[in-house]
């Protein structure tokens, strides 16, 4: 699936893929900018986002509210479709959800950043990328087409 690079959200629901009774995310990415996965409970009320290569291509961002929770050195490779992981769970059991991103196909091994937020329970996915085009692959990493 090819995000067109006009920050134009693309939700995954109608290609059957949810956030609903899942915890974490494994999904392939190849971007040369800025290109995120966004996690709603209700459109387009609570958000978080997963931003990977932000400013320009220099950081990858976890965002609440609208808020940068955390921001890390990190790129995308342009030439390279990088597995990529993300979760939010209370991994600990303090009563505090943890919100994660990291590369590989392993949740927790090879993170990039965690930030511990209020409890949200998403139900939906969108992605995006901002100013050039992102190519994602779910699943089993066969690529979907937008019809």
């Amino acid at each position: 699936m090819t995000t067109p690079g006009n920050s134009t959200r693309i939700p995954l629901a109608p290609y059957g893929i949810n956030a609903s009774d899942r915890t974490f995310f494994v999904f392939r990415l190849r971007s040369c900018g800025p290109a995120a996965i966004v996690l709603t409970d209700s459109e387009p009320s609570h958000f978080s986002e997963f931003v990977f290569g932000s400013n320009n291509n220099t950081r990858c961002k976890f965002k609440a509210d609208g808020f940068t929770r955390f921001s890390i050195p990190c790129s995308n490779a342009c030439n390279v479709s990088e597995e990529t992981w993300i979760s939010w769970n209370d991994n600990d059991l303090d009563m505090i959800q943890d919100w994660n991103m990291g590369r590989g196909n392993i949740p927790f091994a090879d993170q990039i950043g965690s930030n511990p937020f209020a409890y949200f329970y998403p139900k939906f996915f969108s992605i995006y990328s901002d100013t050039l085009s992102a190519e994602w692959e779910f699943g089993n990493y066969s690529l979907l087409s937008i019809a």
